[in-house]
């Protein structure tokens, strides 16, 4: 069986790769570079980053949203006139429905293209993390270079502040962690019954030929399976596992730094745990962009 699952997987991804070489599609498009990404936002601050990148990929995402649902209104329009034997007026509008909202799809994901949106969240998104940090790594450099106990001391301050307080990495991490897992949960709830109210449906083809049963056996899967699309478009149950992962190590450091730098005293060990929270921060973000990378608007 497991070789029978492993063929089909090998088939499917050798016959699409080589059919989008015959195409030519997937190649580069001449995106800019990083030096050119990062002039772009010099003259920019942290604030202003932020909530421009904010903005962007909330529009991005929210496309990414509207696309679901009028995925499940086509399907839902297609299927009403002939599920309850519609004629008419009533045979047009679900008609017309269908038609304007697969235009809306085209629409979407022509302006999300277009207007670069993807790239510039990302690129925008990079930069902003970039300039939270940046005093940070300021710090730890001088602290390095010249180990005075006025660098070291602003070092720690900078240090504990990533970890406790309003701008806490923890509490972040794990609030996004939570917030994620919960949308997951939630999904596989609906899904089982979602899957319930179709095999209820099946069962009932059985004895009746009534197409009403169509939107348990039709529609009800695919408001399912477009719920479970949005979800892994959006990434929630990686990122779920990345920002937990993420709140795991930084609490480590916490414990780190709390009993080796400020109970013992012993400052010769805080510019490598420094560093270390500075580093996972830091890789937090490229695991982050590395992700929405793989986020791309598709008309289906």
């Amino acid at each position: 069986m497991k070789r029978i699952l492993s063929a089909t997987y090998k088939i499917y991804t050798t016959g699409m790769s080589g059919l989008a070489d015959v195409l030519h599609l997937g190649h580069s498009r001449g995106e800019k570079s990083l030096a050119e990404s990062a002039d772009q936002f010099a003259d920019k601050d942290f604030e202003d980053l932020d909530k421009e990148a904010t903005t962007l990929g909330n529009a991005y995402r929210g496309i990414g949203v509207i696309i679901a649902i009028l995925g499940a209104l086509i399907i839902f329009s297609a299927i009403v006139p002939v599920a309850f034997d519609l004629h008419g007026a009533s045979y047009w509008f679900f008609g017309v429905t269908e038609v304007l909202a697969m235009l809306l799809v085209v629409a979407l994901v022509t302006y999300a293209k277009k207007s670069r949106l993807h790239t510039k969240w990302r690129d925008t998104r990079r930069a902003a993390e970039n300039k939270r940090y940046e005093h940070f790594s300021t710090l730890i450099e001088k602290a390095r270079t010249s180990p005075t106990s006025e660098n070291t001391t602003k070092l720690l301050e900078e240090a504990v502040s990533h970890l406790e307080g309003e701008n806490s990495q923890i509490d972040y991490n794990l609030s996004k962690s939570r917030t994620y897992h919960k949308i997951e949960t939630l999904s596989g709830k609906l899904g089982w019954g979602g899957f319930a109210l179709a095999l209820i449906g099946a069962l009932g083809h059985l004895s009746t030929h009534w197409n009403g049963l169509l939107i348990l056996t039709v529609f009800v899967p695919a408001l399912v399976g477009a719920l479970h699309g949005l979800n892994s478009f959006l990434k929630l149950d990686d990122l779920a596992y990345d920002h937990k992962s993420t709140a795991d190590q930084l609490t480590k450091l916490k414990t780190d730094i709390t009993h080796s730098v400020i109970e013992s005293n012993q400052e010769a060990e805080l510019i490598d745990t420094a560093e270390s929270i500075y580093h996972t921060l830091v890789s937090r973000d490229k695991q982050w962009a590395d992700k929405i990378g793989t986020q791309n608007l598709q008309a289906t």
